[in-house]
């Protein structure tokens, strides 16, 4: 099971470097380039049978690369730093190689929902491939060498994006996280190291440790997100069956603003979208507050309809969408703020994935 009402999605990312190169912190833009070149001709082989997309960051505008951070393609360093760095989108599946951010590249699986062993899967068949055709650095002490020295050894991180609405409500999900802090897991914001939990959205990673298998490293992660997963069932359950009057209260309110509101910031609009999605996997209808059965297949749309909206909203997405609208009207039409022009792609966009028109 996927569990797409608790987990957002799963990503596995396995960093390598190449031996007889500087990392890329401490290399020349010549040895970058020549570290970007190799990666790719290794990718081309037909070996790797992935097809695949090349994005040199530098031949990317600021815009354009902020909007792969927020796809969670690119990280903030590399959306910044861009010497002789570029992304290579394998299309098949969900795997990315970013080269020459803080490794020279890092394999990375994507994958909605709870995906352990898929991820796991497709990353380390990546890996095996690629290992066959450059070489990595590595040390029978300490293994795969990496410019962080807390990611040398498997050089591997696993992450789950959980929705925790009920257990932040509550009050009960800082207390709960400490303990897993304590088991030796990192909590993180919606986009990894030092970004803010945003819309209910909290980030379990844990790295895979030398002496251990990526297969039960990812079975002990596995076992956190159940745990952590029966927890945030009770709390809904005590959030329903508890106050309800108060839980209506919340949704109302955001509906009301959701409708009114002329203009919405980031955060006012993923804890809209938090609620409607909180309102679908217990059994409401966001916008009419009625109990509502959603099948199966229905459900599962409409939370990827919501974790899609939610990155349509991202401040870098907002602009692209004002830029293209500006560019289909073949005119100077009046630049809208970020913030009104986001409420309205939000209150478009629910209305879209509820089938309900907004009024």
């Amino acid at each position: 099971m996927s569990f797409p009402a608790y987990v957002i999605s799963t990503r596995v990312r396995i960093a390598r470097n190449l031996r007889q190169y500087p990392f890329p912190d401490k290399a020349t833009g010549l040895q970058r380039q020549e570290v970007l070149e190799r990666v790719c001709h290794a990718l081309q082989k037909k070996s790797c049978g992935q097809e695949s997309a090349l994005l040199l960051l530098d031949r990317l505008n600021a815009l354009e690369r902020k909007i792969l951070e927020e796809e969670q393609l690119i990280s903030h360093l590399s959306a910044t730093s861009v010497r002789s760095a570029a992304v290579i989108a394998l299309k098949t599946q969900k795997l990315s190689v970013l080269v020459n951010e803080e490794d020279h590249l890092r394999i990375q699986a994507l994958v909605p929902g709870l995906a352990l062993r898929i991820c796991c899967r497709a990353a380390r068949r990546l890996e095996r491939c690629l290992h066959g055709l450059l070489p990595f650095a590595y040390s029978e002490a300490d293994g795969y060498l990496t410019t962080c020295p807390q990611n040398t050894g498997s050089g591997i991180r696993i992450s789950v994006m959980m929705f925790l609405p009920g257990l932040t409500m509550l009050g009960k999900l800082i207390p709960l996280l400490k303990s897993f802090v304590q088991a030796g897991c990192s909590i993180r914001g919606a986009y990894g190291e030092g970004s803010r939990a945003e819309g209910y959205r909290v980030q379990l990673s844990m790295p895979v440790p030398y002496t251990q298998t990526l297969h039960a490293s990812a079975e002990r992660c596995r076992r956190y997100c159940l745990q952590l997963i029966q927890y945030e069932r009770m709390a809904r359950i005590s959030l329903v069956r508890g106050p309800v009057k108060l839980f209506h209260w919340r949704v109302r309110r955001v509906r009301r603003q959701l409708c009114q509101a002329g203009s919405l910031s980031l955060a006012n609009a993923l804890h809209i979208i938090a609620l409607c999605r909180l309102c679908v996997c217990i059994g409401f209808h966001p916008l009419t507050l009625r109990r509502t059965f959603f099948s199966g297949p229905v459900r599962m749309r409409h939370l990827y309809g919501f974790d899609r909206l939610s990155r349509r909203i991202q401040t870098a997405h907002i602009r692209h969408a004002q830029l293209q609208e500006r560019h289909r009207a073949h005119s100077g039409i009046q630049v809208k703020g970020d913030d009104e022009f986001r409420a309205r792609v939000l209150r478009e966009g629910i209305a879209t994935i509820m089938r309900t028109e907004i009024a």
